[in-house]
């Protein structure tokens, strides 16, 4: 069984290096060896801060002679150790930015090694090796070199940037350097400074490399990386976006039940965030979101918000299936047939299509016949209903014998324009 520390290296896709230092010392760690083990996890730990350093763009207090001459430093074999740690808390051009609390606890840590190689009497046991891989996994994404998140832009803005990257390019990698590249309080900027960067000449839309990003963070970042993004994607009203794009993620979310209801009860339905509220719609009834007492007052909510002019807004065919499964069609039969029996043109107008998607998903009902042959033959009919209506019955010959045939056999009139 894999002990937290390995499993938290080999997340964070380390290099060979890393991920061996950090193995000899879980080895010698199972077996006792308790200074070998955080010797070795000490070394891990600069190597993760010393290939930090040697990946990022130059500081801003550094010039490039200077940062050049550093690097040389810190890629000496018998230089680097005392680099790079000297690098972590010094105060004259400063690399990384940490409080004095941090630098008192690499001191501290630093000491222990002493301890370990010099074989002093300070006992050391197991609680400091796994106090240490504690100590690793809570500030190493505290430890970025200044700029870092430009430089870290940089890299997303360079991947997606089609003319250096081809579009199908994994970017895993880079998610994953948020922890080292990002300080905490700086998540929410970051995230706002992203979408600029990827998606600045454009509006949301489902190929949106923000929010391929958003997504990816949401399957392989850190948790608290992940619910910075959910806190900014909820207070910046792009939840939906989001969602509209991905609502396979509601879950991840974490929305209240409360939030639950304002989405399908009136949030989906704002047109200036040019989302389809279906996509949305059927996302909550997949994953059981919607009580099941309040399914029916969330099939005509919809419906009734529907209107003809909002044409792109409609079902997608992988959620017809899902509709279907919850009664959706049956509350358009049940309002636009039975309540409003068709007889508003222009209500039946603003309707048309969904209208024509219950006939094609639902069986066929005397009464739905007889409802529509009969607004056909009034003086202010729906045109776009017949129209729309004679264009399935010319994809779906079978649906139009239907009819006929219902019409025939009840001596209901069968309308000149379904002849």
């Amino acid at each position: 069984m894999k002990l937290q520390i390995e499993t938290w290296v080999l997340d964070k896709g380390y290099s060979t290096n890393i991920r061996k230092l950090f193995s000899e010392s879980v080895i010698c760690y199972r077996n006792g060896a308790y200074r070998a083990s955080l010797i070795f996890s000490y070394i891990g730990f600069l190597t993760i801060i010393k290939e930090t350093i040697v990946k990022a763009h130059i500081p801003p207090s550094f010039t490039e002679p200077e940062w050049k001459s550093l690097i040389a430093k810190i890629q000496n074999d018998d230089l680097w150790e005392k680099e790079v740690y000297e690098s972590l808390i010094r105060v004259s051009k400063p690399i990384f930015t940490l409080n004095e609390d941090l630098k008192l606890q690499l001191r501290y840590w630093k000491d222990r090694r002493n301890d370990c190689a010099h074989f002093k009497h300070n006992e050391i046991e197991n609680q400091h090796t796994e106090s240490f891989w504690s100590f690793i996994k809570s500030n190493i994404p505290k430890m970025t070199v200044e700029g870092g998140m430009e430089t870290l832009l940089n890299k997303f803005d360079e991947h997606f940037d089609d003319t250096k990257t081809p579009p199908d390019a994994d970017f895993t990698y880079l998610v994953k350097e948020i922890s080292n590249s990002v300080l905490t309080h700086e998540l929410i900027d970051f995230f706002k400074k992203l979408k600029t960067r990827l998606d600045g000449r454009r509006f949301w839309y489902p190929d949106s490399d923000a929010l391929k990003t958003y997504c990816k963070i949401l399957d392989v970042a850190d948790p608290i990386i992940q619910e910075t993004l959910i806190n900014y994607l909820k207070l910046e009203n792009r939840d939906l976006a989001f969602l509209n794009v991905y609502p396979e993620k509601i879950l991840q979310l974490n929305f209240s039940s409360t939030e639950l209801r304002a989405m399908w009860k009136s949030r989906i339905y704002n047109k200036s965030l040019n989302i389809n509220p279906f996509n949305i719609f059927s996302g909550l009834l997949r994953q059981n979101l919607i009580p099941k007492n309040e399914i029916d007052e969330a099939n005509k909510e919809i419906f009734n918000r529907f209107h003809q002019v909002d044409y792109r807004n409609l079902p997608e065919s992988k959620d017809f299936e899902t509709l279907k499964a919850n009664g959706f069609f049956e509350a358009i039969y049940n309002i636009a047939i039975e309540e409003k029996d068709l007889t508003d043109f222009m209500w039946v107008n603003g309707k048309c299509d969904l209208i024509i998607s219950f006939i094609e998903n639902q069986p066929v009902s005397l009464k739905t016949v007889k409802c529509i042959f009969e607004m056909a033959d009034r003086s202010n009919p729906s045109q776009w209903l017949i129209k729309a209506l004679n264009i399935t019955f010319s994809n779906i010959p079978d649906l139009k014998v239907q009819f006929h045939k219902l019409a025939t056999l009840n001596n209901i009139k069968i309308p000149y324009d379904f002849k």
